[in-house]
């Protein structure tokens, strides 16, 4: 994109190994916030006064429950780091209007073949392995499919659900969520119906005439997805 590259590498392993073991999700705790902190002294740097600040949530993470993806969070981080550096700080993100389904889509639609990236070179593992049992490769899974993107070989089939983090976990959340994250996960689960465990072909068919006018309206809005 012709934006210069400055990283900076921390060691984080031991947090994910601790969280892994406790919770089998891999969290790092204040992640966010010590992605920001570790921004700072390139702040310093930058002649600009007004600066943003990409956080890249999308819309069904930027709810109050998670605490450092959270309106709140983006506010308030927005207000220390502005005081903190005396510039005008804002911490945004230009995917909170969209979800991660809607982001793939669009993504293989528009951005793929214009800069050369495919879906298959992001990395979203916990464990950095594609392992197919942690929370984030069955969320992956789930938007892939929904985007209807070719995705990397995973370790295990995510959707096979080996550890229980979808009986766990996302049946059990499944109510709380958004209508659209609600109609994404039956869509992946129907596109792998014939390989899916009997609790979870069973969830699907209870939710599938429930459902079933929101899941075509849905894929009908897939394809109009838009990205400002």
């Amino acid at each position: 994109m012709g934006i210069p590259l400055l990283s900076s590498e921390v060691e984080l392993g031991s947090l994910v190994k601790k969280g892994w073991e406790t919770w089998k999700l891999g969290i790092v705790p204040a992640r966010n916030f010590l992605i920001l902190s570790m921004i700072g002294p390139y702040l310093k740097k930058l002649p600009e006064n007004n600066v943003d600040i990409y956080l890249c949530a999308s819309k069904d993470e930027i709810v109050s429950s998670h605490n450092d993806t959270s309106p709140e969070f983006y506010e308030q981080a927005s207000l220390l780091m502005s005081g903190y550096y005396g510039k005008n700080i804002r911490i945004t993100t230009p995917f909170k209007n969209v979800n991660k389904a809607e982001i793939i889509k669009y993504w293989i639609t528009n951005w793929e073949d214009k800069y050369g990236i495919s879906i298959k070179d992001a990395m979203t593992c916990f464990l950095g392995t594609h392992c197919g049992k942690c929370s984030s490769c069955c969320y992956r899974r789930i938007n892939t499919l929904v985007g209807g993107a070719q995705d990397v070989e995973f370790l295990q089939d995510p959707l096979l659900d080996e550890d229980g983090i979808i009986k766990n976990y996302y049946i059990q959340s499944f109510e709380n969520w958004s209508n659209e994250r609600k109609t994404d996960f039956l869509i992946a689960l129907e596109s792998k119906i014939d390989s899916l465990p009997k609790y979870l072909v069973e969830f699907f068919m209870n939710k599938k005439s429930v459902y079933n006018d929101q899941i075509i309206k849905r894929e009908y809005s897939l394809e109009k997805v838009k990205i400002d």
